[in-house]
């Protein structure tokens, strides 16, 4: 990956295509068709198009997973340790890349000399010289 490439990849993560008001692009249709969320109420149906179709966001488990796998962010954006987007990332001596609090805090906190990712013993766990 390029600097620019992991940038755009969190723009993207971090601004996704907005939903259409009062619903959401039914994943199987092509068409600009919307449906509703949740049935509309009985007291909000006057107020409702009639031409608006209720319609569940995911026909199926497989297409919701489908979809949470296009909008998650790559593994390579995410820290081992926290499981989080990284924000201030550095690299060990391990050459895994990681969230510099949560590494200090393994390294210096927990007092642990091992990769939090392959638990191998590592000779330089100072955080002064990462990267």
């Amino acid at each position: 990956f390029t600097l620019f490439s992991i940038l755009a990849m969190a723009t993207s993560i971090t601004n996704p295509p907005p939903l259409s008001a009062g619903g959401i692009h039914h994943p199987n249709d092509n068409s600009s068709q919307t449906c509703l969320t949740s049935p509309p109420s009985p007291s909000s149906s006057s107020q409702s198009s009639p031409t608006t179709p209720f319609c569940p966001p995911f026909p199926n488990n497989t297409t919701l997973q489908h979809y949470l796998a296009s909008i998650a962010p790559p593994r390579e954006l995410i820290c081992p340790i926290t499981q989080e987007l990284l924000r201030d990332p550095v690299i060990a001596t391990d050459g895994h890349t990681y969230e510099r609090n949560s590494l200090i805090t393994w390294f210096e906190g927990m007092g642990r000399t091992r990769s939090p990712v392959t638990n191998s013993l590592l000779e330089d766990t100072s955080v002064e010289r990462l990267v």
